[in-house]
């Protein structure tokens, strides 16, 4: 009988596994460096394997049903032989279940991604399942997430209890003890959690939880709509002390992505006061890389096994549930705030976003119908006249949209080299192998087919369902990105769309501003490369930032292609000077940047070093964002934001910090912005935020009010920021119109 604490099981005995099972194999390296850190080597493990042969390259399928829940003989017998060995051989701590196969054999669960990191009990000891290693090599992002997974096993290792959260979930409340838990919460809680569960856009029950052993369910009605309080005046009198508890200014409030309960609770007439965590957002803060789920919060912070599938669980129960999860979670959270360093961003200023930016999209934008479905006509015309001139090109047709029917056409019938997709491994026809294959073949059918894909998705937005009321909405994501730039998508009731990434044109003048009024925009002037500048230290780069009247751009197509700045206002060289600044600031190949400007390679490679030679300063940062990530893979913007980067070391690493301070500090300068402008005219009723993009915000107000609120926007929006001892105001440039296309 083994005396060894941990017990690994993987599925198969890997063929390079030469001098012992799990040492040698792609993946496992990563694992015994990681266990190596909390103390633990090979020698310490009892190692075995489902199936005690490498894998086949075919044979019977090891499930004999489509869902992959019933074991086909063979793997019934593989298990039950597994878990003999381990009943004879193992009496240690924790068994780690690496991957999909052994989390079936050994705890009788589906869904490595779901369980991953979980303290699951069973007969033979709890289990902690986790990805194969192998999938770092294909999905390196995966690694840190089995780092946590591993660091959980070490600890589990030291104890055989499981000593599992069981928190007192009161699911079926009478109204008499209701109104004893909310009067209690309102005398004595510091802290209060809520959660809600909705069905067909209407809530059907509330979670609160005020401590880490307790949750209540609050149901409203049942899963087909019939009421749950049947009595004449109870629901009302539920209604009430639900508002009494959220709308209590003593009581901070916690949840996992707010805006999504409060702007549901809006609608039945309750407010809240104090909300002090988002466990999203909060999370997102420490951990911009990782997943923001509940699910995978809970797998990291708390010791809540996933429950979001289980067997036997009710609606009400998973709804309590979560709400205790979430306070758990929140706590957690609180106390890694503090460790990491951005406890004061999180609390003093992403906190402040979340019900001001709720209210900027629950208003929505006016839309001109008419407008938009004269567009929606003319792009499929359009779609129409692209489609016969790819087949004329072609010669029969071809759907620009289908993957399949292009890497047929291209890779096959035309014989061109087959380019891969970097991420994926196989075949790929997306945008830059099509510019690409126009490159080298000059093939005539790639920009009408480009043009065909731009319409369609064209197409997808000016569909985009619009609200009884004539206004488009949308929902603001704040932990959406990893630089903290927002993210948007469809309104919490399904209507709306993504509005960051609508191109200027016919689907922007759709959006219009109400009779008598104007919309204004403002947005920050070359904000990311005068950030570069500051970085940089470069005294070049610094000066030509100088004034805010220089025509930076032009200046530098005079320095990269001889003559006079005037000479360029307008020009293609302008245009090629513009997009040097991104490309030479963030390293971006020049393979790459050849290939998004259409010209050849050898020019491309000789205007970066030209740029490059002119602000020497620039190549300066890139080395120091290096040293900084050599030393903790950490960098902090001037506004406090921190992001530690688990990427594989190399280029593509460095490209993405050589952008992070910059990108980063625009959005937080952006969102300072419109908090100065919803705090000091916004909240005063002299105009109101209408969308934020990037690094722009549009604001709507009577015509007679445009003046004052075009230099209270600009006001708002120009703050001074310190980079490398050098102060700065970027400028904000603002102009108007009657839809959001006139503004530009």
């Amino acid at each position: 009988m083994s005396t060894k604490k941990i017990a690994i099981v993987a599925d198969y005995p890997d063929p390079k596994d030469k001098n012992g099972l799990m040492l040698n194999a792609p993946g496992y390296r990563y694992m015994w460096q990681i266990l190596a850190k909390h103390g633990i080597f090979p020698e310490d493990c009892y190692r075995t394997t489902i199936f005690k042969q490498p894998k086949p390259r075919s044979g019977p399928g090891l499930y004999e049903d489509r869902a992959r829940t019933k074991p086909s003989v063979m793997f019934q017998l593989a298990i039950d032989n597994l878990k003999k060995e381990l009943e004879s051989n193992f009496q240690g701590n924790a068994i780690l279940a690496l991957g999909e196969e052994p989390l079936f054999a050994l705890t009788g669960n589906k869904g490595i991604s779901n369980w991953r990191g979980s303290i699951i009990p069973t007969d033979l000891g709890k289990v902690i399942p986790t990805f194969h290693p192998s999938i770092i090599l294909r999905q390196y992002d995966f690694l840190p997430r089995i780092a946590f997974d591993l660091g959980r096993l070490a600890k589990e290792s030291e104890f055989k209890e499981a000593n599992l959260p069981n928190p007192e979930l009161i699911i079926k409340p009478t109204l008499s003890q209701i109104r004893n838990l909310a009067q209690e919460i309102l005398s004595s809680a510091e802290f209060l959690s809520f959660d809600i569960e909705t069905i067909q856009h209407h809530i059907d029950c509330i979670g609160f939880s005020w401590r880490e052993d307790i949750a209540l369910c609050i149901p409203l009605c049942y899963t087909s709509g019939e009421h749950y309080w049947l009595v004449q005046g109870e629901e009302e009198e539920v209604w009430e002390w639900i508002a009494k508890l959220m709308e209590s200014p003593h009581i901070k409030k916690i949840a996992q992505n707010a805006t999504y309960d409060i702007t549901y609770l809006k609608r039945y007439g309750v407010g809240i006061e104090n909300l002090w965590l988002d466990t999203m957002n909060a999370h997102h803060v420490i951990y911009p890389e990782f997943p923001k789920g509940l699910d995978f919060l809970v797998s990291i912070y708390t010791r809540f096994p996933y429950y979001k599938d289980k067997i036997g669980i009710s609606r009400w129960e998973y709804n309590a549930l979560d709400a205790v999860a979430t306070y758990t979670v929140a706590m957690e959270i609180e106390k890694e705030l503090k460790a990491f360093g951005t406890h004061s961003f999180y609390h003093d200023f992403i906190n402040k976003l979340i019900i001001p930016y709720m209210e900027v999209q629950n208003e929505g934008v006016k839309c001109d119908l008419k407008v938009k479905q004269e567009a929606l006509q003319k792009i499929e015309a359009e779609e129409k006249r692209l489609a016969k001139e790819i087949e004329k090109i072609v010669g029969y047709p071809l759907n620009p949209n289908s993957p399949k029917q292009l890497q047929k056409y291209f890779y096959e019938e035309r014989g061109y080299k087959t380019y891969i997709d970097r991420k994926t491994g196989k075949p790929t026809t997306n945008e830059e192998a099509l510019l690409r294959i126009k490159r080298r073949y000059g093939d005539p059918a790639v920009d009408p087919i480009l043009e065909y894909r731009a319409q369609s998705k064209l197409k997808g937005f000016l569909k985009t369902k619009v609200d009884a009321d004539g206004r488009i909405r949308t929902a603001y994501i704040i932990s959406g990105t990893k630089t903290g730039r927002l993210a948007s998508k469809e309104h919490v009731y399904g209507s709306g769309t993504n509005l960051q990434n609508i191109p200027r044109g016919v689907s922007r003048e759709m959006f219009i501003a109400e009779e008598g009024n104007v919309l204004i925009g403002a947005d920050l002037s070359q904000a990311e490369a005068r950030i570069v500048a500051c970085l940089s230290k470069d005294p070049k780069l610094i000066e030509l930032f100088s004034s805010r009247d220089r025509d930076i751009h032009s200046e530098n197509a005079a320095l990269i292609f001889g003559g006079n700045p005037a000479d360029y206002k307008g020009t293609k060289e302008r245009q090629i000077a513009k997009k040097t600044t991104h490309a030479a600031n963030y390293d971006i190949s020049y393979k790459s940047y050849s290939l998004d400007l259409g010209i050849p390679e050898k020019e491309g490679k000789r205007i970066l070093e030209t740029y490059h030679n002119l602000y020497p300063g620039i190549r300066r940062y890139h080395r120091w964002v290096q040293e900084e990530l050599r030393k903790t893979r950490t960098l902090v913007t001037p506004f406090g934001r921190k992001r530690k980067f688990f990427s594989r070391w190399g280029d593509d690493l460095f490209r993405e910090a050589y952008a992070y301070i910059p990108q980063s500090t625009v959005a937080d300068l952006i969102n300072k912005g419109f908090l100065n402008f919803y705090e000091n005219v916004q909240k005063k009723g002299l105009a109101k935020v209408r969308l934020q993009v990037h690094d722009a915000l549009y604001v709507e107000c009577k015509e007679s009010d445009r003046e004052e609120v075009t230099q209270l926007l600009i006001q708002a929006m120009e703050i001074p920021i310190v980079i490398n001892g050098f102060q700065i105001t970027i400028p904000a440039e603002a102009n108007w119109g009657n839809n959001w296309n006139e503004i530009g």
